[in-house]
């Protein structure tokens, strides 16, 4: 009964255009963590039927984020994000993702002040992760 239902109300074609929306997701362009996880979830919630492994869903929602991005998430993970369980990925997406955002809430918006240099990829991870561990 069930698979008449989903065949009715969610037809392959359906199906693959949803896994395809996973497969082809990515941070876009100066999006922060929070957003970008905030995105991705409302995907997930938007199309809880669409057949794939809930690893994939991390491991879709990891390949899509940009190089800076995943070295926070993996130094956060001390290691890499995909050698945690399903149910740790997934808490520290929303730790990490929470910080962030209480971290930008908290220093509002990045102002660009002359003479100041702005801070080397390591420098502003370490810096970052600084905020998280913190909490």
């Amino acid at each position: 009964m069930v698979s008449t239902l989903l065949a009715k109300y969610l037809p392959l074609a359906k199906v693959i255009k949803l896994q395809s929306d996973f497969m082809i997701f990515s941070q876009l362009d100066d999006e922060s963590i929070h957003n970008a996880w905030e995105r991705y979830k409302v995907l997930l919630n938007k199309s809880s039927n669409h057949g794939l492994p809930p690893w994939l869903e991390i491991q879709f929602f990891y390949s899509g984020l940009h190089p800076n991005t995943k070295m926070i998430i993996d130094t956060a993970a001390n290691g890499t994000l995909m050698s945690n369980n399903l149910d740790e990925a997934r808490e520290l997406l929303d730790e990490i993702s929470s910080n962030h955002y209480q971290w930008l809430s908290s220093s509002g918006p990045a102002k660009k002040i002359t003479g100041v240099h702005k801070l080397d990829t390591l420098s502003a991870i370490q810096a970052q992760l600084a905020v998280i561990t913190q909490h």
